[in-house]
């Protein structure tokens, strides 16, 4: 009988030991997303849907002709006037670029434009609408910050 509870003692060690493991690593894992690019696009999405309440939103980067552009698609079911559609558009632009100056993602730096899209769905089944609209802004460059333990870097002229 000893011999059974000792058995049963190991199990539930060893199933608790692995639980803690997984719970290691999956903290681990957060942290590295948290610091990689899709945390960024996570965060800043995450951030339209609060502030807007849209239904969806997603954030990514994208390459344009000359340059890097960030683009933002969000899904929403109120009908807008065109007047109403384009202010919505520019002041969600203008939050989008506000949100990316938090982050020191590296890819932010090379960003020189934010595209919005505005995808309306209504109505559902066969009878359902779709329109979309776009907004993009022009940005200006980002400049890495300076390091206060980085001294600066003599290049040849």
């Amino acid at each position: 009988m000893s011999e059974q509870r000792a058995s049963l003692h190991v199990i539930i060690f060893l199933g608790l030991a692995g639980v803690a493991m997984i719970m290691v690593l999956m903290m681990m894992g957060m942290d590295t997303l948290q610091q990689s690019p899709a945390g960024t696009r996570a965060k800043i999405a995450n951030a339209v849907i609060e502030q807007y309440k849209f239904k969806n939103a997603v954030a990514e980067y994208k390459d344009g002709p000359k340059h890097k552009i960030l683009h933002v698609t969000y899904i929403t079911d109120a009908y807008l006037k065109a007047d109403d559609r384009h202010k919505e558009l520019v002041d969600l632009a203008k939050f989008v670029y506000e949100q990316s100056l938090k982050h020191e993602d590296p890819v932010l730096y090379s960003v020189e434009e934010v595209q919005v899209v505005r995808r309306e769905e209504r109505g559902s089944g066969c009878f359902q609408s779709r329109s979309e609209s776009t907004h993009s802004l022009p940005l200006p460059r980002r400049v890495p910050k300076e390091s206060p333990n980085k001294r600066p870097v003599d290049r040849p002229n």
